[in-house]
């Protein structure tokens, strides 16, 4: 098992920012769709705050975009993660659910793995 983790909120937090990038719009512009504040949104993109179904179908809608392709590109860039740079994503733990606690001592890494992933995704996203 690799030592380098993100997860896969993480991860799509970085790809609906590129998405939002690639349209030209700033962050208050998805934060007032999902009713959040500007901060909360940005613990969204910055995969410090876990997506909600209800938040991925209003930053898709806003985004003009499938949720559908959104997963697809999540599937397909988590793949790559693995593959070429040897990343584990990982489901986020919650503090409701037994899985949490399991990966509390990885948070480091976990986060770490985050900001690998943003990089990772802007490189890939911009090709």
């Amino acid at each position: 098992m690799t030592e380098r983790l993100t997860t896969y909120s993480a991860l799509l937090g970085q790809i609906v920012g590129s998405l939002r990038q690639q349209r030209g719009l700033e962050q208050t512009v998805l934060s007032d769709a999902l009713g959040l504040s500007q901060a909360s949104y940005s613990r969204l993109e910055g995969g410090k705050a876990l997506w909600s179904i209800d938040q991925l179908m209003l930053a898709a809608g806003r985004l003009e975009i499938p949720v559908t392709e959104i997963i697809r590109i999540l599937e397909r860039k988590a793949a790559e993660l693995t593959a070429a740079a040897d990343v584990e994503v990982i489901a986020a733990g919650r503090a409701n659910s037994r899985g949490g606690e399991a990966r509390k001592d990885n948070t480091g890494a976990v986060l770490a793995g985050a900001a690998l992933g943003a990089l990772l995704t802007t490189l890939i996203l911009k090709k």
